[in-house]
Order: structure tokens, then sequence, then C-alpha cells
């Protein structure tokens, strides 16, 4: 960024600034779709916990998140969303939020 250099989709993949490169717009929204179904594999109060974890790091840094990641861990563990999801797993069958689309 602070060259100016131009690159594409493919030297973005290569460098690790990017997950995908796609060809056309048609199969970026394949590819937009995939991501998001896995996204909402997991429980959406476990998701939103990841996102404040990440959050937390870019502002406090390392050793203040590690603790902060353990409270969450045990928040998540603990709660609704950890019990439903082993539940599942146990029945076999797909968590509640999974049928939420």
């Amino acid at each position: 960024m602070l060259t100016g250099v131009r690159f594409d989709g493919e030297e973005a993949k290569r460098l690790g600034i990017a997950h995908f490169c796609e060809d056309d717009a048609a199969a970026v929204n394949v590819r937009l779709e995939q991501v998001l179904a896995s996204v909402r594999r997991c429980g959406p109060q476990a998701n939103r916990m990841t996102k404040e974890l990440l959050f937390h790091y870019m502002d406090q840094g390392l050793a203040p998140t590690l603790e902060f990641a353990g409270k969450l861990f045990a928040d998540c563990m603990l709660g609704d969303e950890a019990k439903e999801g082993v539940a599942s797993f146990v029945e076999k069958r797909k968590p509640r939020w999974a049928d939420q689309d």
C-alpha cells in the first residue's frame, strides 16, 4: 500500500492478501454464498463473540486479549447456544440456528 504498486487478484491471493480469486461476477456470487453458508453453520453468538475478540485484539493487543478470550470462551461454553450445539451433535441433527437462514 505504501508503494502504490498495482496487482491483480491472483497476485493478491499469492501474497496472502486475498483468500479467493474468481474470474467473473457470477463466480464471485457463487463463492460468496459458499462463504456465507460456512459462516451460518457456526452459532450466531459464537460468531458475534469472535468478532468482538478480533476488535478487542486490534484495540488492546495480545496479552489483554488472551485473558478476554478465556472469559468469552467460558461464556460461550456455558450458554444456551453451546448446549444446543452439543445436543444437535449428539442427536445427529442440525442446530436450531442452521434453520434460520
